[in-house]
């Protein structure tokens, strides 16, 4: 800056030897002096860029997590499977407003009549990870798709009673806030969710002591606006059932692959 203000007071002396005149040296200065201005401006302005992209870098993931119980849990606490990686799911996800919240639901009650989803995990202990021997994979990937797919249109419908049914209480107190902000924001305005298309794959199931975990990767397409097209998702859901008692599977933690 110093060195700057040396070379305006030169031009301006080097303007008046000339016969410029002393306004024309004074135009000068003040150019100079316009121009050494805006250059620290600009170097500001990049300092504070870079520190907003390392924040923004520390957190890559959409990550909500927490435990059947109401806990929370962060990235670093949450449970994802070992072999799991996120080139085994893509990396496209759209994620829905009720993923921005931990979730808890029950796969194993909408589809009592017939064979009880997780009853072949009694007794299969010794096994850490992995889908043990004589696990009914197509009714376990058959319920959590329809399971899916009434959470949603129970988050549409603002339908109280359906959420209360799938989720802990805690998780219901937190959608509760959710959908009592998108009444403010959206009033009697109906909100519609279409699931396209849906498929869902098990990764495998943990032998977490007392309980099990599932993880399940769903993906497919889904529109969130009826003016507007289907976009891909692709997100982990990772579902715990205790080893004891009549409880079904909730969903521990959701992740949403941007």
């Amino acid at each position: 800056m110093l060195g700057g203000l040396a070379a305006g007071l030169g031009l301006a002396w080097l303007a008046h030897s000339l016969g410029f005149g002393e306004a024309f040296g004074n135009f000068l200065m003040m150019a100079l002096l316009a121009v050494a201005v805006f250059a620290v401006v600009m170097l500001v302005l990049r300092m504070r860029k870079g520190s907003n992209t390392a924040a923004a870098s520390a957190s890559p993931f959409a990550f909500q997590g927490a435990g059947a119980g109401g806990g929370s849990a962060s990235p670093e606490t949450a449970t994802v499977p070992r072999d799991y990686s996120p080139d085994k799911v893509g990396n496209d996800a759209s994620a829905r407003p009720w993923e921005r919240s931990s979730m808890a639901f029950d796969t194993a009650r909408p589809a009592q009549e017939g064979s009880r989803i997780g009853s072949a995990l009694a007794g299969s202990g010794g096994q850490n990870w992995g889908i043990p021997d004589g696990f009914d994979v197509a009714a376990f990937v058959q319920a959590a798709k329809r399971n899916f797919t009434t959470l949603q249109a129970a988050w549409d419908r603002s339908d109280v009673a359906t959420l209360r049914s799938m989720m802990t209480d805690s998780m219901l107190d937190e959608i509760r806030a959710q959908l009592a902000e998108r009444e403010t924001h959206r009033g009697d305005h109906p909100n519609q969710t279409d699931v396209v298309m849906l498929e869902a794959q098990l990764l495998g199931i943990e032998d977490l002591g007392e309980a099990y975990m599932a993880s399940v990767e769903f993906s497919g397409m889904i529109r969130e606006e009826p003016s507007a097209g289907p976009s891909p998702f692709r997100e982990v859901w990772n579902m715990t059932k205790p080893k004891h008692g009549s409880s079904g599977w909730l969903v521990a933690g959701v992740q949403a692959l941007q």
